[in-house]
């Protein structure tokens, strides 16, 4: 696989295996029907990939209807869709990215859109391709741009060996999305900056590769600042998550370059030695620290969604919803109900609302005829 189309897809795993074709489907008799609180509402990210409009709803669980339609964004066809919501006291905005042009081997091909009571207003061009808007604690909103840098040459080696990925320049911006006026948070040459996560404050996590290796990077939305917490180290690592109980980041790497093993490790957000809290011989583990401190994975296997839990690190199944590989989409803002993805060994994608107490469940939405994106829970919490 071409190199740079694994950095876009950093952090996105799931995205890349799901290949933009997931269908949601309804498993029977999977709705608990006692002792379950009502479920609030989800917003998705819906259309026939091969169209050129994507429709911005809010779904219910226990309803194959949406309840409302939030509004439609029009990009290229074929386009890489991600959203994020933006809450502001009583104002749910949802933010998309999503591919403006007809792809031409660009890497910044996307626009940031912000949808928000039926209406659709752009805000800023020039985002990188499938990568997701981020939202601080604080409320700022962070895009990944860039310009492409010249290609490199090949110096001739055998096999290709001189051939050198190219160098952009990536920027990390901050974007007011009443205004759509944008400022410069973070400039730095290299093949990729990932919004990895948000973290206390107006503080992000970024993942800087570079032709020297990969680097943490904390950066400060607010003032600018900004501090390496972890690097250079092998560009083999993705599905970054923050524990904000405890200051800790979470995501997997390769356990050595050219490994088939991949661990999932913790580390404080003010840098310090990484602390190895499981590994296997799974290349899509899909970590996801959840409030309560666990964190939740898919097993190598393929058994079904597990939790590694916080006090004893021992790892107890959660959710056994077929063979298959799960992830965590979104956690509602009390900890109380996650959205899990199941990819099949035929490449369809269930939708659950799983309980992260118990591990009951409810029925999945449907959606049979287009792909469906998780954006993040309506007022409550974003992916």
């Amino acid at each position: 696989m071409n190199q740079r189309l694994v950095y876009a897809l950093l952090g996105a795993s799931a995205l890349a295996a799901a290949g933009l074709t997931a269908i949601a489907q309804t498993e029977p008799g999977s709705v608990a029907r006692t002792t379950l609180e009502p479920f609030p509402a989800i917003v998705t990210l819906e259309g026939d990939p091969e169209s050129s409009e994507t429709f911005v709803r809010l779904r219910r669980f226990d309803s194959s209807q949406p309840l409302r339609e939030l509004g439609t964004v029009r990009h290229a066809q074929h386009a890489a869709r991600r959203g994020a919501i933006l809450q502001r006291g009583t104002r749910s905005i949802v933010l998309v990215t999503a591919n403006i042009r007809p792809r031409t081997g660009h890497t910044y091909e996307s626009q940031l859109f912000a949808v928000e009571q039926g209406t659709t207003r752009p805000l800023t061009d020039g985002v990188s391709m499938a990568s997701a808007p981020l939202v601080t604690e604080r409320g700022t909103v962070l895009v990944q741009r860039g310009t492409d840098g010249p290609d490199p040459a090949n110096d001739g080696s055998a096999g290709g060996a001189g051939l050198r990925e190219r160098v952009d320049q990536l920027e990390i911006t901050a974007v007011d999305v009443d205004t759509g006026q944008t400022r410069s948070v973070f400039r730095a040459p290299g093949q990729s900056a990932w919004l990895g996560c948000a973290l206390r404050g107006d503080e992000a996590l970024v993942y800087h590769v570079t032709p020297e290796g990969a680097f943490l990077r904390v950066i400060d939305a607010s003032s600018g600042g900004q501090r390496s917490i972890l690097g250079p180290m092998p560009a083999l690592a993705r599905d970054f998550s923050y524990d904000r109980a405890r200051d800790e980041i979470t995501f997997v790497r390769a356990a050595s370059v050219g490994s088939d093993d991949y661990e999932i490790v913790t580390m404080s957000a003010r840098g310090g030695a990484l602390r190895v809290r499981h590994r296997a011989p799974s290349h899509h583990l899909m970590p996801r620290a959840l409030r309560d401190g666990a964190i939740a994975f898919s097993p190598a296997g393929d058994p079904g969604l597990a939790l590694i839990e916080r006090a004893s690190g021992g790892v107890r199944a959660l959710a056994p919803l077929g063979r298959g590989s799960d992830w965590v989409a979104a956690e509602r803002n009390d900890g109380a109900w996650i959205v899990v993805r199941h990819l099949d060994a035929q490449s369809n994608i269930d939708t659950f609302a799983v309980s992260a107490r118990d591990g009951s469940r409810r029925a999945t939405f449907r959606d049979d005829a287009n792909p469906v994106e998780i954006v993040g829970f309506w007022g409550g919490a974003t992916p």
